[in-house]
Formats: structure tokens, sequence, C-alpha cells
């Protein structure tokens, strides 16, 4: 009878693993299949935003565009999202720092929020004015468009401020405020494992966003976390190092997110 339950044990850990695996090549084929189509749809909408933007009497239309372009974008960030957490199951995922320009990159990656007119007020500041290291540079806009797309959904109305400042020397911060429900606190270091969404978030997603975000921080062997937001609301919070140490990147398999209560 022993033998008999290892083995039933065995099947059914079995079956999970292939139900896993199907999970993950379905996120892959999704998210490249997905990407072409999304590619050329961002460029006609593009040109056209152009041809509307020679045409000042035409302001309406350009600003209906510009919605568009913002919500085309959403979808190209929630296939990089599947794309990411496919790759690092698979180990896969890769990060590839050089020399870029931290608050550049953040500017680069609100372009689509700010012009499309979300219904929140997006507040980014930076101090200094420039902060140089080693980034690599899709993947940090690929954690932007993350936390400030989490931000932005469960934040009804109001202000979404991004902060970045060079923490010291070496560390740069940046913190996402919100004015949404706030993450449990028994919650706060679990919302950052796959598949899981705050248990007081109403229409969550799949919970891949701040999963694929933590894993991103840990490439950059920096630090990810959430604290409450005085008034209510969240703080997400990066610390990032702004030299990379020289011993090669970590496995893909995360440790649990720092955080602060």
């Amino acid at each position: 009878m022993a033998k008999a339950r290892t083995g039933a044990e065995a099947a059914g850990a079995a079956g999970q693993d292939d139900t896993g695996r199907r999970r993950i090549d379905f996120l892959d084929i999704a998210s490249h299949e997905l990407r072409t189509p999304l590619t050329v749809l961002r460029g006609q909408a593009q040109l056209m935003q152009r041809r509307l933007l020679k045409q000042p009497e035409r302001a309406a239309e350009s600003a209906e565009v510009a919605k568009m372009l913002y919500q085309i974008e959403r979808m190209a960030n929630q296939l990089d999202v599947f794309l990411a957490a496919a790759h690092i199951a698979q180990q896969r995922f890769q990060v590839t720092p050089t020399e870029i320009d931290l608050v550049a990159t953040v500017r680069r990656a609100l372009e689509a929020p700010l012009a499309g007119a979300t219904g929140h007020m997006i507040r980014f500041a930076a101090e200094p004015e420039q902060i140089t290291g080693e980034f690599d540079r899709k993947r940090i806009e690929e954690l932007i468009g993350i936390l400030l797309s989490n931000a932005l959904k469960f934040s009804r109305g109001g202000e979404v401020a991004l902060l970045l400042r060079r923490q010291d020397e070496n560390t740069a911060r940046l913190e996402v405020h919100d004015t949404g429900s706030g993450v449990p606190a028994g919650e706060r270091r679990r919302i950052f494992d796959a598949y899981t969404t705050g248990s007081n978030a109403e229409n969550a997603g799949a919970g891949l966003g701040l999963y694929v975000a933590r894993e991103i921080v840990r490439r950059h062997h920096g630090k990810i976390g959430v604290h409450a937001r005085r008034g209510g609301g969240s703080v997400f919070w990066v610390e990032l190092p702004v030299r990379q140490p020289a011993q090669a990147a970590p496995a893909t398999a995360a440790p649990p997110a720092a955080t602060h209560a």
C-alpha cells in the first residue's frame, strides 16, 4: 500500500510539473506570436500621430491617438512580462548592463503614459538630473513599466509619483508612490512571488509583474520592497548599485525579496 501511495504521489507531481511546463511554453509562444502584430499596430498609430501633429486644428484627434498608443504600450509591457516570466522559468533570462543615464532611461519609459492622458497625474522628480551607471536599459524600462502599471491600475485617480535619487555614492533609489488600497502588511514579502496578488486587489491580473520586477532588480544586485504610504496607498521602492560587481550573475532561483514593513 505504501508503494502504491508513493507511486500515486509521484504521478501527481509529474502531472503538476507537466502542467507547469505547458503553462510556461504557452506564455513563451503567445508572447512571441502577439509581438509582431502589436509592433505593426504601434507603427501605424505612430505614423498617424506624426501626421496629426502637423495639423494643429486636429489636436483633439491627436490626443485620442496618444491614448491609443498608451494602451498599445500597456499591451506591449504585458507581453514583455509574460515573456520574461517564461524565460526566468526556463533559465534563459538575461540582464546585460551597459553605461547609461538612469534618469534619461526612466524619462523615456514614462513618455507613453504621460502622453496617454490616463486620468491620473503622473509626477516624476530626479535628484540629481543625471545618474550614470551600469544598467540594462531594456530591463530598466521593463521595470518602470511594471511598477507604473501597477500603481496606475490600483490608484483610483489622484497622483502617482516616481521619485529617483542618488541614495549615496554607490546606490540609486527609485520610489513609486500610489494612492491605492495598499498591500496588507502580512503579504508584503509574498507579493513578489509568481502568480501572487494582494488579497484586497480587484482585477489584479496574472500576478507576474512584481515577480519579474524582483528578478530584474536582483540581476542588477539590488533590492526591492514595499511599505505603506502615509495617507493611504503604497510605496514600492528599488535600490540599485550604480556599478555592478565583477562576479558572475546569480542563478535564476530567486531568494525572498527584501522588504520593509
